[in-house]
């Protein structure tokens, strides 16, 4: 286990420079300057628009820049950034815990209706039921994200008008679109594999033995066939939280709601590269620990899986 950790922490490292590199190229060689975003295209002269290049160091060259940018990070300082001149780790910090709220109540949504839907299609296939859950699996997994949010705040907002499409952090409503959103997009997701998992391990000759027994179904399914059906299940439910994390990105801005996604948004149209790499870092440390405690469940789930 121990080697295991090691070994994937120095993988972990090496992803994360990949992310860094891959990201500040993209942002550098994207079109668009953050010195006009500053001080506006119209009104700024040569000579201003030189000195807030030299004085936010956008002069150098790319490779020296770069230096400069893993040094503060090993330094544990994100940098400043460029369209707030504060802290960008405080900033992340402000907006974090409103995107774990929202990401963890979406992957509740997500898993408790992907297992159902799952659940229920795999232990009646071939049926008409199982017909129906599959075309509705299938057009959540082809429906975009930013749609299904449409349609949901033309069902509840303004046809029923039961819930508010845009809300204060502070009211409990504010939560509850988007993270059906987030939720109803993965779940059609985890319900395939959940089905298809299923599905697999009822076919296995061990089932038949103990259907041959005369158990009851309901203890076969529960007791035998999920936990052998888990391992998948728990691997796409690690990739599924990295996925509704950096999901948030066009839910928070499409329902106006605080966060990590409505700020690289903010970040991204001001051209503030200290602040769109930060917010990328974090987004992928978090999705490496994710996946790294997913591994490690494996074990816990099937003895037989050993981490090496």
């Amino acid at each position: 286990m121990n080697r295991y950790l090691v070994r994937r922490f120095f993988l972990s490292l090496l992803v994360l420079a990949g992310v860094s590199v891959l990201t500040f190229l993209i942002l550098h060689l994207a079109p668009g300057d953050p010195v006009y975003a500053i001080l506006g295209r119209q009104a700024a002269s040569a000579e201003s628009v030189q000195a807030l290049r030299a004085s936010l160091g956008l002069n150098d060259p790319l490779p020296v820049q770069y230096a400069r940018f893993l040094e503060n990070i090993v330094r544990g300082d994100l940098g400043t950034s460029i369209r707030t001149d504060r802290p960008v780790i405080s900033m992340i910090a402000e907006q974090l815990p409103s995107t774990i709220q929202l990401t963890l109540a979406s992957m509740a949504i997500a898993t408790v209706v992907g297992l159902f839907i799952g659940l229920v299609s795999a232990l009646n296939r071939g049926r008409w039921l199982d017909r129906v859950l599959t075309v509705a699996i299938i057009a959540g997994v082809s429906m975009p994200t930013f749609w299904l949010g449409i349609l949901l705040i033309l069902l509840f907002s303004v046809q029923l008008r039961w819930l508010p499409s845009a809300a204060p952090a502070s009211d409990p409503r504010s939560l509850i679109l988007p993270a059906l959103t987030l939720g109803l997009a993965e779940a059609a997701v985890i319900a395939r594999i959940v089905r298809a998992s299923l599905i697999d391990v009822l076919d296995q000759p061990y089932l038949m033995v103990a259907h041959a027994k005369g158990l009851r179904p309901r203890r076969i399914n529960w007791r035998h066939a999920l936990p052998n059906a888990m391992i998948p299940i728990v691997s796409i439910l690690g990739l599924q939280f990295g996925l509704l994390l950096s999901g948030s990105v066009v839910v928070e801005a499409l329902f106006a709601r605080p966060g990590l996604g409505r700020l690289t948004v903010t970040a991204i149209n001001s051209r503030d590269f200290p602040l769109i790499q930060g917010i990328v870092l974090v987004i992928a440390i978090i999705y490496l620990l994710v996946n790294t405690l997913t591994d490690l469940l494996y074990a816990v789930i099937n003895p037989r899986v050993r981490l090496t």
